[in-house]
């Protein structure tokens, strides 16, 4: 008998978003109708493009037509969640133990369940915060860690636990700015001292252009895989470390991600192509968000394992 797993983790940031979306886009179609929706200057052309378009529909039915359409994507979100509440897939993989650990985080040396031998090159793996660390590692032939293993180098995964507990001040700051310096310290000494290349997945995609900018007389080669929020509007925008960031960096985009849409796409070009770094970048063509993991149906039209 299948037991009802929790989550998916943390539910009511799930919950919540989904109440979020329909509430804004009711609140949103209200006041485009009035002529009350206030755009700030990059999306003010975009916005009256929209406004344009809206003059010419008959408010009558598209109003009945917009809650058809939310009430629908309720019922898809409520189906997702309680497929994935009552999906019989559990995972039995073990994870190797942790080599550093600090309040919930630890280290966890993939390394040690391969067969090669510890020669092996470390590389430091940063997963996304949203999602259990290992869901680079939810399969014995779909893992991302023990695919890198099986070719020669030592994968050093970040497990950040739980991280819809309550964690009282931990911000993104303290993420990259502790525990990633803490982590590299470790990975380096595991390294005997030398540098070591990096990759993030999803959310670490973002954190390792960050930390790569904070530490670049030690990273030489660093990597995105459909990295988020790269581009922003804040003075700390991972983009803006271009300037600082040596050796090469790697850069995997899907075309279809809501994350990297082409004006994100541009500004990361552009700012990593006057920089020092060798920047390579993949824009992987009808591709969308998740593309790294092993059993999405978008990796498996890009790579087999």
């Amino acid at each position: 008998m299948t037991t009802t797993r929790e989550g998916p983790r943390p539910l009511p940031l799930h919950l919540t978003a989904a109440a979020a979306i329909s509430a804004s886009s009711s609140a949103a179609w209200m006041h485009l109708r009035n002529g009350w929706m206030p755009w700030s200057e990059d999306l003010a052309e975009a916005g009256r493009e929209l406004a344009n378009d809206l003059a010419k529909v008959d408010p009558q039915t598209f109003g009945p037509a917009l809650l058809a359409k939310l009430t629908e994507s309720h019922a898809q979100f409520l189906s997702g969640l309680e497929a994935y509440r009552t999906h019989p897939y559990r995972r039995t993989l073990t994870t190797p133990p942790p080599i550093w650990e600090k309040t919930g985080i630890s280290l966890r040396d993939y390394g040690a369940l391969a067969q090669a031998p510890r020669s092996q090159r470390p590389v430091l793996v940063v997963p996304s915060l949203v999602n259990r660390s290992y869901i680079m590692d939810l399969m014995e032939n779909g893992s991302f860690l023990r695919f890198l293993a099986s070719r020669g180098f030592r994968p050093l995964l970040i497990d950040w636990g739980d991280t819809g507990a309550d964690t009282g001040d931990r911000t993104l700051d303290w993420y990259i700015g502790e525990i990633l310096s803490e982590t590299l310290g470790e990975a380096i000494d595991v390294n005997n001292g030398n540098p070591v290349p990096v990759i993030g997945y999803c959310m670490g995609g973002r954190h390792v252009v960050k930390i790569a900018a904070a530490h670049p007389d030690i990273f030489r080669a660093s990597a995105s895989f459909h990295g988020t929020f790269l581009v922003s509007d804040r003075p700390d925008s991972p983009h803006l470390g271009a300037p600082e960031i040596q050796g090469e960096v790697y850069f995997g985009m899907g075309e279809k991600d809501p994350f990297t849409p082409p004006g994100v796409i541009n500004t990361v070009k552009e700012a990593f192509d006057a920089g020092p770094a060798k920047a390579v970048y993949s824009i992987h063509a009808d591709t969308d968000h998740g593309y790294a993991i092993p059993d999405r149906d978008v990796y498996l039209s890009l790579i087999h394992i």
